[in-house]
């Protein structure tokens, strides 16, 4: 099969290492496919536990052509510490079960728990009251001593298991007291593992006598070393049967065998104390049967003594019912290391789906570890779909780039086309902007000019009959150095050199200008200066003369009084001026003079408290005449650039 398909499993004990590869097939079915078991050649340790196992790990490795990389990991129960507690019932709570486990760890473990790796399992037990539960601790150091060699040698370990659970799972699995109380007795290099196995109830329980204190005592009694020891229990060793049983031949093996008789009698012991233990504690039953397992119950005569000391029926256990053996293997070797295999087949089966008892005892650095090498699948399937995506828009973008490439030379051609004509565009429209400009200059002057215009009609629309203007002059505005007319604030007076005021001829001097009679030959006084510099005029001088009716020419009508015309509609806010006494004394009258200041003064071009009579006379001669200057100021000053 595939690499993919297999995975290896490790038995890390205290005198040597047990390495299994597994198999699996389509439908999930178990095949072991390579095998090798090894010691340390020293005692372990922990100075030199990881060492150790990394120097055996390489030379298993080297003896069989292993291809797997993922490790299942069972560590021996010397080197873990398990417990079972009992809880009052929390249905549903599981968070609160790990809560109270956590604490009862706390209370039994005798390390700080931060230095521990931990993990429980709930036992089910319908008849009791109490929540059972079993707990496993292991301290850090060792669990990362162990892991640590393992990778070191290149594997990848993805389950830490106890040699108790996984032995466990592996009798559940062949069914191991399914219908009744039963006992395996796994006996190691270290220390011993006795489970009871009731249906659904598990209990466990390491004892430490196993190998190793057979190999102690030997060397004790006989005075040899321990290596010496171990050689004699391997060729000699045997449990005596005792009693009526005859003595072997050999002296050396007679007392051999009494040593590892003594032993296992003490053995018996601790299994007696569990089970009471048990059925005491655990409310269990007796058991009815016993499993041999491990390396040390392969003794001549083990199950003998047992089933001799406990009554009841022993034999040894057989892990391989629930797996097939690849043909390619030595069935003879397998069989003589097959009781060693129980631990394994449980991780095999631990790793096919799911056992009864499911610890795992994995560092939280490898956890991690493998939760993101199982992402990785999903990340590296993302990242593929990520690079197709950006391939299928490379493709497309230049499919694109082939057909839109045409029409884009096109297009710039075309705007290269329109840009020319943008800036033709754009020259036209400057030169229209300096055209606009130069005729927005002339036509503000313009303007201004018929500014003048505007006053001048406006003036000559408000002249009522009888009226005539003989002087019509502007008042120019003049810099603050320059004289100024103390009353007007701003205001200039008249403009040297033009006239300020009209007289008229006393006595008999009347000619036909004073009636408005003249020859067109003879000389105006209406006189067309020439304009002089830019400025800005703020008012007018407005000469002229007036006929008043006769029905006018009235006693309280005379010079100096107020005047009260018919027909206007608003006052005249105007006291005229006192005549001269030559015009008293002829008498006078009021009349259309009256009626144009009026009109001025209520014409917007104006301002009304500016504008009045600058003079006022009434002819001698003619009662009739009058003669009159009106000063009216703009009410917005024209400026004159010519």
């Amino acid at each position: 099969m595939a690499t993919t398909n297999r995975v290896l499993a490790l038995d890390i004990g205290a005198t040597g290492i047990k390495l299994t590869e597994f198999e699996f097939d389509a439908a999930n079915r178990i095949t072991l496919a390579q095998f090798a078991t090894d010691g340390y050649g020293e005692e372990l340790d922990e100075s030199n536990r990881s060492l150790l196992i990394q120097q055996t790990l390489n030379r298993l490795l080297g003896e069989q052509p292993f291809t797997a990389r993922r490790a299942l990991v069972s560590i021996s129960g010397q080197f873990a510490l398990t417990r079972f507690v009992k809880l009052p019932p929390v249905s549903g709570q599981e968070t609160r079960v790990k809560q109270i486990v956590e604490f009862e760890a706390r209370q039994n473990v005798p390390f700080p728990i931060e230095e521990v790796v931990w993990d429980y399992q709930l036992i089910a037990n319908p008849e009791a009251e109490e929540l059972e539960v079993m707990f496993v601790v292991i301290k850090n150091e060792i669990v990362d001593e162990i892991t640590a060699a393992i990778q070191a040698v290149g594997l990848n370990p993805i389950l830490v298991d106890v040699a108790s659970c996984a032995s466990y799972n592996a009798a559940r699995a062949n069914g191991i007291g399914v219908d009744e109380c039963t006992m395996v007795l796994d006996i190691g290099g270290r220390s011993t593992n006795l489970m009871f196995v009731d249906r659904n109830q598990f209990f466990t329980r390491t004892i430490p006598i196993a190998g190793i204190s057979i190999t102690q005592q030997i060397a004790k009694e006989l005075g040899v070393t321990m290596a010496e020891a171990e050689e004699i229990k391997l060729r000699h060793g045997f449990v005596g049967l005792g009693g009526a049983y005859e003595d072997p031949a050999s002296e050396v093996a007679a007392a051999v065998s009494k040593i590892i008789r003594g032993v296992m009698t003490r053995l018996h012991g601790e299994i007696n104390r569990s089970i009471t233990l048990y059925r005491s504690h655990q409310k269990g039953e007796r058991p009815h049967r016993l499993y041999l397992a491990g390396g040390s119950s392969v003794l001549n005569y083990a199950d003998n003594f047992f089933a001799e000391k406990m009554g009841i029926e022993v034999e040894y256990f057989n892990p391989f019912k629930v797996i097939r053996v690849s043909s390619e293997l030595d069935l003879e070797q397998l069989e003589e290391k097959a009781h060693n295999f129980s631990q394994l087949i449980g991780l095999a089966l631990r790793y096919r789906g799911a056992c009864p008892v499911e610890v795992n005892l994995l560092p939280e650095r490898l956890k991690r570890q493998i939760a993101l090498n199982q992402k990785k699948p999903y990340l590296i399937g993302a990242a593929c779909c990520l690079v197709l995506l950006l391939a299928f828009s490379l493709v497309a973008n230049l499919q694109k780039v082939q057909i839109y490439e045409p029409k884009l030379a096109q297009l710039q051609g075309q705007r290269s086309e329109l840009e020319h004509k943008q800036r033709e565009i754009t020259d036209v429209e400057r030169q229209i902007s300096q055209v606009r400009t130069k005729y927005d200059s002339l036509r503000q002057l313009l303007q201004r000019r018929e500014q003048w215009v505007g006053v001048a009609n406006a003036v000559e629309q408000q002249v009522p009959e009888l009226l005539w203007i003989v002087e019509f002059r502007p008042i120019w505005e003049q810099p603050p150095d320059q004289g100024m007319d103390p009353g007007r604030p701003g205001r200039a007076p008249m403009a040297p050199g033009m006239p300020g005021r009209m007289t008229m001829p006393r006595e008999h001097d009347l000619d036909y200008h004073d009636l408005g009679y003249y020859d067109e030959t003879m000389p105006t006084e209406v006189e067309t200066e020439e304009p002089g510099p830019q400025g800005r005029i703020v008012g007018l001088v407005i000469r002229g003369s007036s006929l008043v009716s006769a029905d006018l020419n009235r006693e309280d009508s005379r010079p100096g009084r107020e005047i009260d015309l018919p027909g206007i509609d608003l006052p005249i806010p105007q006291t005229l001026p006192e005549s001269p006494p030559a015009a008293a004394a002829t008498g006078g009258g009021q009349g259309p003079e009256q009626v144009f200041l009026a009109r001025l003064q209520q014409s917007p071009w104006f301002v009304a408290e500016e504008t009045g009579f600058e003079d006022y006379q009434v002819s001698d001669q003619v009662l009739n005449l009058r003669r009159f200057t009106i000063r009216a100021m703009l009410e917005t000053p024209l400026d004159l650039e010519y």
